[in-house]
């Protein structure tokens, strides 16, 4: 059990001290994932606030560890075991065993004290990014796939679109030709038809559809997307860059649909596959027992409480493009013939 920041409760509420466990340490993530304030997490959990603030601050939980490892005769072949131990399973015998053939001079023992921290460091990036349970209509999450499937008798290459609601884990699922910001509004209504609601608020990967700078620290919505957000009045979330393991559920969707609904399909157009996906969620997807919930998504939804549609007609996606207006005051608005221009 660890010691790499091993916190203990400050017992200002009476409750004893004790070693911050794994449990509470993803309790309080939790917590504040759910919008509440280090005040009430503190007041629920009967632990201090710089306790809650000390997990917070920490990406992964550290816990207790023996430091009775000698590195000394590993240190060289650190790079090795750090890269080839997760292949192995982290396996200290078949390490140890691949070590000594590029020389290594230690015992096993020294191999397996060096892989349980990596192993432990692997467990607790999987569990960084394991799916948080959320309230009945508090999020959605979106994500896009993609799969060469046979349509109308060619080979083609279609975009998925995958909608789940987070408390449920009902399903909607679309298949396009392209993921360009009409098509993923299109999809976006669709979804909210078909749930007859829409969520408090839905959680991105950052495409460039919707996230702008997406490579820096000021990644922002893209404008035209969030006039949609407000229009139907959710919050987008994104999730961290290169951590799109946050939107486990979605995820998880899209390789459902890919290997429960789409593998060894044909289709005789577009409009066949998606209207036999949407048999395929009502017969299938919603009624199976979901390996999380162990409840069927079906049922789970009649407790879903989205906010109601409202009878808003479609959201209109304007165009907005910038010419130069040239010196004879003439606009070219696309490519076209040079009496097809209109003077100002």
């Amino acid at each position: 059990m660890g010691q790499a920041e091993t916190f203990f409760h400050d017992n200002e509420h009476g409750r004893e001290n004790q070693m911050l466990t794994q449990d509470l340490w993803t309790e309080i993530r939790v917590m504040r994932k759910m919008g509440k304030s280090i005040k009430k997490i503190s007041r629920e959990l009967m632990i201090s606030k710089n306790t809650v603030r000390k997990v917070l601050r920490n990406e992964l939980y550290k816990p207790y560890r023996r430091k009775n490892c000698k590195p000394g005769l590993l240190s060289e072949f650190m790079p090795f075991l750090i890269e080839r131990a997760p292949q192995l399973d982290f396996n200290a015998t078949n390490l140890f065993r691949e070590l000594k053939k590029l020389g290594y001079t230690g015992g096993y023992t020294l191999v397996k004290e060096a892989v349980r921290p990596l192993r432990e460091t692997h467990r607790q990036l999987e569990a960084a990014t394991a799916r948080f349970e959320t309230p009945p209509g508090l999020q959605a999450q979106v994500d896009w796939g993609s799969k060469k499937i046979m349509l109308g008798g060619c080979l083609t290459r279609v975009c998925i679109f995958v909608m789940v609601l987070g408390f449920s884990r009902a399903i909607y699922v679309e298949f396009t030709l392209d993921e360009k910001l009409p098509t993923l509004i299109a999809c976006h209504e669709h979804a909210f038809a078909w749930f007859g609601g829409i969520p408090e608020e839905i959680l991105y990967d950052n495409p460039k559809t919707i996230v702008l700078d997406r490579a820096t620290a000021n990644a922002r919505i893209n404008p035209k997307f969030e006039d949609f957000c407000l229009y139907y009045g959710y919050t987008p979330r994104l999730c961290q860059p290169y951590r799109a393991r946050t939107k486990g559920k979605v995820e998880s969707g899209v390789k459902y649909v890919k290997r429960s609904f789409l593998a060894g399909q044909e289709f005789p157009s577009l409009a066949s596959a998606n209207e036999q996906g949407l048999v395929w969620i009502r017969e299938v997807a919603d009624q199976r027992i979901h390996g999380t919930t162990h409840e069927q998504p079906a049922a789970r939804f009649r407790r879903e409480n989205l906010r109601p549609l409202t009878n808003r007609p479609p959201y209109f996606l304007q165009v907005w493009q910038m010419r130069r207006v040239a010196t004879d005051c003439l606009v070219s608005y696309t490519r076209c013939p040079g009496d097809m221009c209109i003077r100002l």
